[in-house]
């Protein structure tokens, strides 16, 4: 038994030598059976101890794991989002102002540019007002939108409307608020012809503006003997000269190796009002023309390509040798008065 470590059979076996065995050999194995069963004893109590040991650290590794997987997958959604989904709508501009004068019938335009927004977004547009339209009225970005205005049941004053877009792919929106100025006709006087006849009976006909509304009447006095009457001869009044053309500096070599100027600018004027068919000259930035401002890089002096960002003003003079490429006209061509206009210039 001995051999074969079973303490618990040579236990057993000396037990049936009785109680007074002297044998130190036979002490000698009871004294190693005692030992023996209480060190499987001691490790049979310990097992269950550290089995509860290993469980908890094997929940406690599922656990982690299982929090950690979970933040991975967050980061992941958070990550292909913020990358490929589509991007908020923005416009170019977030109000536009169209002056229009009473009894025009005849539907005004302005073009803005929807930027924001991934290429391919969807988007759709609405209006607040009957009179205001948007073309196209959906698409995808990126887009130019024509703004329109039909102003044939305007009353004179002042109108406001709303442009709305809408993405459709996220809850974006991105409004352009429209302000239409209706102005009132302006009333012409009319002429007045007095005709007198001169002593030697040629006729002649003179135009006499009318009086103002709150001019006093004029009391005639008679004078104390007939006089002969006298023809009243206008004599037209020459136009005032215009202005003298500005002293333009010299043509620049933008190409040349001691040119030090930029390549491209943009040049907006802002803020006036030109009529149909009225032309504006722009020459430098911190010029004041039809009332509006003009602002941002001046011509370089030589030769340019122009891009304008609406249709409704065509280029009458392009700059050129002549003006030394120092200046630009514009033509309103539309049916109403435009306030701003931005140009860009690259040099050729």
């Amino acid at each position: 038994m001995y051999r074969k470590g079973d303490p618990h059979g040579v236990k057993q076996q000396i037990g049936r030598f009785g109680a007074g065995i002297t044998d130190p050999r036979i002490r000698e194995l009871n004294d190693w059976a005692d030992t023996e069963i209480a060190r499987l004893a001691r490790e049979v109590s310990r097992e269950p101890t550290e089995s509860l040991q290993n469980r908890r650290r094997r929940k406690i590794f599922l656990s982690v794991g299982i929090g950690a997987a979970a933040i991975l997958s967050a980061l992941l959604v958070w990550f292909f989002k913020s990358s490929g989904g589509p991007s908020a709508l923005a416009l170019s501009s977030s109000e536009i102002v169209f002056h229009i004068e009473a009894g025009a019938t005849e539907t005004v335009s302005q073009t803005i540019q929807l930027q924001g927004g991934s290429a391919g977004q969807a988007w759709s547009s609405s209006a607040t007002s009957e009179w205001l339209s948007a073309a196209p009225p959906g698409g995808t970005a990126l887009a130019s939108i024509v703004v329109s205005v039909n102003p044939a049941h305007l009353e004179p004053g002042s109108h406001s409307g709303t442009l709305v877009f809408t993405g459709r792919d996220t809850p974006s929106k991105s409004s352009l608020n429209v302000r239409v100025i209706v102005d009132r006709k302006r009333e012409q006087r009319k002429k007045i012809e007095i005709t007198q006849a001169p002593p030697g009976g040629k006729r002649q006909t003179t135009a006499v503006k009318p009086p103002p509304a709150d001019a006093k009447p004029r009391v005639e006095q008679t004078p104390p003997a007939p006089q002969p009457v006298i023809p009243v001869v206008t004599t037209p009044i020459a136009p005032s000269p215009g202005e003298q053309p500005k002293t333009l500096p010299p043509v620049v070599d933008c190409h040349a190796a001691s040119y030090r100027g930029v390549s491209d600018g943009d040049l907006k004027w802002i803020g006036g009002s030109l009529d149909p068919n009225g032309v504006l000259v722009l020459r430098v930035p911190n010029e004041t023309v039809a009332g509006g401002r003009v602002s941002g890089r001046p011509l370089p002096g030589c030769d340019v390509d122009i891009k304008i960002d609406i249709n409704e003003v065509e280029i009458v003079e392009k700059p050129s040798l002549e003006n030394h490429f120092r200046l630009i006209k514009l033509r309103n061509k539309s049916a109403g008065p435009i306030s701003n206009i931005e140009l860009h210039w690259h040099v050729k």
